[in-house]
């Protein structure tokens, strides 16, 4: 997926998403009737391991762009289920397309930064769109980041990962 142009991950990533099993939600082309929770869990698991591949080197031209509403929503409700590692591929996955100039690795690790200058981590001036995203679905955001960190089975890969 890392040597694909960016329109054609995004068409994947829509593709992946729109296969992953989410209760509550339908799904057009999967039928998981039969499966069972650990069935389901396996498919979970592999597909969001595929979109995690995509997604690895993707530079969005903005958060909106790629964070539309029917690829954020499904994402986001797997975000709240009770299996840690679900939650994990999850922000990893977001991690990936949010973080345009790899600044997680400066964050990397659970500390307390005194002068967070001293971390030299890039930035750009910020867009119109994301700015519009911002005011939209930041709220959703931040209240799963909050949901996440009040899950009773997270390690602390989860933690780490919510913290950068």
């Amino acid at each position: 997926g890392s040597n694909l142009p960016d329109y054609q991950r995004s068409e994947i990533m829509m593709f992946i998403m729109g296969k992953v099993p989410v209760f509550g939600m339908t799904s057009q082309t999967l039928d998981t009737s039969e499966l069972g929770d650990l069935g389901m869990r396996r498919i979970q698991i592999m597909l969001l391991r595929s979109l995690l591949m995509v997604t690895s080197g993707y530079n969005a031209k903005s958060i909106a762009s790629v964070l539309s509403a029917p690829f954020l929503d499904p994402l986001l409700s797997i975000s709240l289920m009770e299996d840690s590692e679900l939650r994990q591929l999850v922000l990893e996955i977001l991690h990936n397309l949010i973080d345009r100039h790899d600044n997680r690795a400066k964050l990397r690790g659970i500390r307390i930064i005194p002068d967070v200058s001293d971390l030299k981590i890039k930035r750009d001036k910020i867009s119109r769109q994301d700015v519009s995203f911002m005011k939209k679905h930041g709220q959703q955001l931040y209240r799963h980041v909050y949901l996440g960190c009040k899950e009773d089975d997270n390690v602390q890969k989860n933690f780490e990962l919510l913290y950068t």
